[in-house]
């Protein structure tokens, strides 16, 4: 895929694949059931999931679905966003400690928006790159994955601070004195304050973030040990081994082993039909319509009525009607002219 960002519109019955890229489904019509490694969603309608790169899937119907398929080309993105290939999302927005009702229409209005804006006689492909950025800028706002979510609102503002530094930049160079000249405050008032509140020191906290994203690496993606082990923080490989080891009873190299016996194949079967734009429009006109009269202000000009008993009066006066001449797709352009009567 050249493009940064790729729209589709999808009937599918049935996938089975690993993404390299991020991918947003959002069910349009009917339902599915998509299994991300383990865990299985349920979708209905207007709702959305997130596939990070690298992770293994499968999505069925048991009648055929419509779904929106929103690609966003990782190497194009880590391009513009360097950081952003270290960042995982919640797969399911809807499970996020920081999911608001506000947040996830948000959510749903940029990829209505890109729908919209990829289905569109000439479409504009830099007007879909943008809204894309946009939509990666409000997920990493909002659904970034972390390792202690559930407890981070349990924290004061300072120890909530070093959380969120240390989720986001768990794979740098990144230790306790540092942050605390950062932030203007002793080593040792940090240090006794951040295991007051979490039970853990600020080693062990962020080798347990680094642990876990190479758990998901390990299971997720074909890199090296070695190189996973540098992704996430970890520069020495007999360090990661050693700490993996002590965190999850086996060494990196059997954990991945283990989880391989025990996946099944991947079914190279897909069945999935990408809808051409005519034929999207066709099934979405409705939505569509909804969508885009939605979005339109009220029009301003003054409104009259005309029935038979009055036309004759009318007739004598001059007034101004906006009156659209085109489809669907014209409202959302705000195509209008001007008849006076």
């Amino acid at each position: 895929m050249n493009r940064m960002v790729h729209v589709d519109i999808q009937e599918i019955v049935k996938e089975e694949n690993v993404t390299h890229d991020w991918r947003l489904l959002m069910v349009l019509e009917g339902q599915i059931k998509v299994a991300i490694f383990q865990t299985d969603y349920k979708l209905v309608k207007d709702n959305f999931i997130i596939l990070n790169p690298n992770e293994r899937f499968s999505i069925s119907a048991t009648v055929p679905a419509l779904i929106l398929a929103v690609t966003i080309n990782a190497t194009h993105l880590t391009t513009i966003l360097p950081d952003t290939s270290k960042q995982r999302f919640w797969n399911l927005p809807m499970s996020s400690p920081n999911q608001t009702s506000n947040n996830l229409a948000a959510c749903r209005r940029l990829l209505h928006r890109m729908m919209i804006t990829s289905l569109s006689e000439d479409v504009d492909e830099a007007t879909v790159a943008a809204t894309g950025l946009a939509l990666m800028g409000h997920l990493r706002a909002h659904y970034l994955w972390h390792e202690e979510s559930k407890s981070i609102f349990d924290h004061d503002q300072l120890v909530n601070t070093v959380i969120t530094k240390l989720e986001t930049e768990y794979a740098e160079d990144i230790s306790l004195r540092l942050v605390a000249d950062e932030m203007h405050v002793s080593y040792n008032y940090l240090s006794k304050k951040f295991k007051e509140q979490t039970h853990l020191n600020f080693n062990r906290y962020l080798n347990a973030i680094r642990l876990r994203h190479v758990e998901l690496d390990l299971k997720y993606t074909d890199k090296s040990i070695t190189q996973i082990g540098i992704d996430n923080g970890f520069l020495q490989p007999r360090t990661m081994a050693r700490n993996f080891q002590d965190r999850y009873g086996m060494s990196p190299q059997k954990f991945r082993h283990t989880l391989a016996a025990n996946l099944p194949a991947i079914d190279s079967t897909r069945q999935v039909i990408t809808l051409s734009r005519e034929e999207a429009l066709v099934r979405l006109a409705g939505q569509l319509a909804e969508e885009d009269l939605a979005s339109i202000q009220p029009v301003t000009s003054q409104q009259k009525r005309l029935d038979v008993q009055t036309a004759q009066v009318l007739a004598h006066k001059t007034a101004t009607y906006t009156v659209n001449v085109g489809d669907v797709l014209n409202l959302n352009n705000q195509e209008w002219i001007e008849v006076n009567i």
